[in-house]
């Protein structure tokens, strides 16, 4: 029985060993060629983003705060690649470049900018909201206990040593000392601020 076995090993083997050697494809590293597919009625491309944050709730429910962001771009009927799209990209870095050549990061300005028109637009007082806001999270970082959701917040209102206008690092100091934000900052009242409709545990 024991020279059955190994008999059945050594063919096993020697066939394993016979297709390896008989693989021409794998010896000269050739492979199926790739296609492309480019739907000929152009088509629909959605991007979609979003996060979930569970709530806790003192009963047994279960409860979950969701907010979610859809593009939809249409492709076009053919493909086009203009040149032009990419002529000023090195210009404009060039301008950003600080004298010592590195490179000026305005993200965290922009995103102040796009965050203060979305509460002027609705009437509300949005520079004042931001810098309130921004006091408040610099008081009681959210970091610490509330995982990936309370590190975005935190690096979106704490400026840190981001090049942005100067009212912004003093509502971050202002939180730092520990000032009162809401009567720091009158004009914006209960309600209005960015992180009022959210419950930090």
């Amino acid at each position: 029985m024991k020279w059955l076995h190994l008999i059945l090993y050594f063919l096993i083997l020697m066939r394993s060993t016979h297709t390896t050697l008989n693989n021409t494809s794998a010896e000269v590293g050739e492979r199926s060629k790739r296609y492309l597919i480019y739907p000929p009625a152009g088509g629909l491309v959605k991007i979609i983003m979003g996060f979930s944050v569970p709530v806790v709730l003192a009963h047994k429910r279960s409860l979950g705060c969701a907010y979610n962001l859809q593009g939809q771009f249409r492709l076009p009927n053919e493909i086009v690649w203009s040149p032009a799209t990419f002529e000023g990209l090195s210009r404009k870095f060039k301008r950003n470049e600080t004298p010592q050549g590195a490179m000026v990061d305005e993200t965290r300005e922009f995103i102040y900018n796009i965050l203060v028109r979305s509460k002027s637009i609705n009437g509300k007082n949005g520079k004042d909201c931001l810098l309130r806001t921004i006091c408040e999270v610099s008081q009681s970082p959210l970091n610490h206990h509330n995982g990936i959701f309370g590190e975005i917040i935190d690096t979106i209102f704490i400026p840190g040593t981001s090049r942005v206008d100067e009212c912004y690092h003093e509502a971050q100091m202002a939180g730092i000392s520990g000032m009162d934000c809401r009567h720091l900052y009158k004009n914006c009242p209960d309600g209005d601020g960015f992180l009022d409709n959210f419950l930090f545990s």
